[in-house]
């Protein structure tokens, strides 16, 4: 995969308006949570989200860890 250009809406924040999904209720009733992005695939832990594949082309730390407002297990 080739990253031409990138996009202008952040999907991971730090803030929402309002809560559809609760992390931390799906680790409580230990719930399997996968976040599948068009540049990799996240496992959410009781640590917060584990990077577990990224796809073909994709730079790790420029195409995903510089981008994020947080910081994630590698």
């Amino acid at each position: 995969m080739t990253i031409c250009k990138e996009g202008e809406i952040s999907k991971f924040v730090e803030k929402v308006s309002s809560v559809s999904f609760s992390a931390k209720r799906a680790i409580e009733n230990g719930q399997k949570v996968l976040y599948v992005t068009e540049r990799c695939v996240f496992r959410l832990t009781p640590k917060g989200l584990k990077l577990i594949e990224v796809y073909p082309g994709v730079d790790m730390k420029k195409d995903i860890i510089d981008r994020l407002p947080f910081e994630v297990e590698v």
